[in-house]
C-alpha cells in the first residue's frame, strides 16, 4: 500500500522553502523527487512513514517553525542504501542539486543538520543539531510494539545479511546506544529516555 503524505507536510515542506527563497516550482518539483525516493522498494523503514513521524514529533518541539529543521527532516534520508556508509553524505548533495536556489550560507547550515543526523557521529554539536537527532532518534523511546515493527523494518532492509552477521552487527549498534551517557540530549526528550533503554534492551536479549 502506498504511503500517502499528509497535506500538512506537503505544506511544511513548501513553507520551509519560501522561506529560503526557494521558488514554489523548484520546491514542489523537489518535493516530488523526495516523496519518490523514499517510496523506493527497498525502504522498510526509512519511507515516508519515517519522515512523517519525524515531523509530527518536531511539530511537538520548539523547532517546529524552524525552516532549517523541516527542510533537514525531509532531506536526511533522501539517500538510503543500507550497503553505503555514506548515505548522509550524499542525501545532503541533494540539496543543492534540488534546491539550487539556495544561497550558500543555507545550503551550508542544512549539509551540517543532515551530516550530524550519522549516528556514529559524537553528539557534541548544537541546539538544532541535537534537536535534530533527538526527533530522528525518538523511535526508540516509543512504546514497545512500535518499537518491535520498527526493528523488524530495520532487519527487512538487510534481509540481504546473514543472520549472524546481522545479530553481531546489530547488537554492536545497540550497545553503542546504550554506553552512551545519554541518548537523548533536548530537555522535550528527556523523558523519552528510560522507555528508549528499555526497547534496546529488550532487542538485545531477543537477539541472544
Amino acid at each position: 500500500m502506498e504511503i500517502v503524505v499528509k497535506q500538512e507536510h506537503e505544506l511544511a515542506f513548501q513553507q520551509a522553502s519560501g522561506a529560503l527563497g526557494i521558488s514554489a516550482t523548484l520546491a514542489e518539483s523537489a518535493l516530488e523527487k523526495l516523496q519518490a525516493a523514499y517510496r523506493e522498494n527497498h525502504r522498510f523503514y526509512h519511507n515516508l512513514d519515517h519522515i512523517q513521524w519525524m515531523l509530527d514529533r518536531l511539530a511537538e518541539t520548539e523547532g517546529a517553525e524552524n525552516s532549517f529543521l523541516v527542510l533537514a527532516v525531509w532531506f536526511h534520508d533522501a539517500v538510503y542504501d543500507p550497503r553505503s556508509k555514506t548515505n548522509e553524505a550524499d542525501s545532503a548533495a541533494l540539496v543543492g542539486e534540488w534546491l539550487p536556489e539556495l544561497n550558500s550560507d543555507d545550503r551550508e547550515k542544512l549539509d551540517h543538520l543532515i551530516l550530524g543526523t550519522a549516528h556514529g557521529s559524537p553528539r557534541t554539536m548544537d541546539v538544532e543539531s541535537d534537536l535534530l537527532c533527538d526527533v530522528d532518534l525518538s523511535i526508540l523511546g516509543t512504546e514497545e510494539v512500535r518499537y518491535r515493527e520498527y526493528s523488524e523494518a530495520v532487519r527487512k532492509e538487510y534481509s540481504f545479511v546473514p543472520r549472524e552477521d546481522y545479530r553481531k552487527g546489530r547488537a554492536a549498534v545497540l550497545q553503542s546506544f546504550l554506553d552512551q551517557d545519554q541518548i537523548f540530549q533536548t530537555a522535550h526528550f528527556a523523558g523519552w529516555e528510560q522507555r528508549a533503554r528499555d526497547n534496546l534492551q529488550r532487542e538485545m536479549n531477543r537477539l541472544f
